[in-house]
């Protein structure tokens, strides 16, 4: 996942923005694709200092999209 940086100024001097809060970044939780990246890349690593590195970040991917998967299911029992 890539993120676009804009400086301040950069965004004031531009007509189509009418407020700077507008462009705040909006947290992505990850998708299933993302998750089974990491899980490919956990398996296929040979160092055990990386496999650290990606399984904290493979756990932390996974709580997000449980937390996303908590809240779809709120809204939907919300709606009925």
């Amino acid at each position: 996942m890539s993120a676009v940086t804009t400086t301040g100024a950069n965004l004031a001097s531009n007509p189509n923005c009418k407020r700077l809060s507008a462009l705040r970044p909006i947290f992505m939780p990850p998708s299933e694709k993302d998750l089974k990246e990491l899980c490919a890349k956990l398996v296929a690593c040979n160092d055990e200092d990386e496999a650290i590195e990606l399984a904290v970040k493979l756990r932390a991917a996974l709580h997000a999209h449980i937390e996303e998967v908590r809240n779809k299911l709120r809204v939907f029992h919300s709606a009925a």
